[in-house]
């Protein structure tokens, strides 16, 4: 979405709303929360990046034995560590793409 001017202000400077890290939750079953670029959005952004995937047990259900599983994948700027992108597949996903969002 882009917007044309100013459509805020802050201490009297005008200032223009940045939507690159909106954190979004899908409440399917499995839930799904996202924030920042997919992968391939990213290759063509930068010049390379590193990705790591994750197929993990919650803490909360190592205790009662339940094998509910999660998927999460991060992709990251590899020249500055900045993480430029995540996607998490589970319960509780959208939560956690909150938190990530949190620059």
């Amino acid at each position: 979405m882009s917007f044309r001017g100013p459509v805020a202000e802050y201490k009297g400077i005008p200032q223009r709303p940045d939507h690159e890290m909106i954190a979004t939750a899908v409440f399917s079953h499995p839930e799904i929360g996202t924030v920042g670029m997919t992968e391939l959005e990213a290759c063509k952004a930068y010049d390379e990046l590193k990705v790591f995937k994750a197929n993990f047990r919650a803490m909360k259900y190592v205790l009662p034995d339940r094998d509910t599983r999660m998927l999460m994948k991060l992709i990251v700027d590899a020249k500055t560590d900045k993480l430029v992108g995540a996607h998490i597949v589970g319960p509780d996903a959208g939560e956690m793409a909150l938190l990530l969002a949190i620059p």
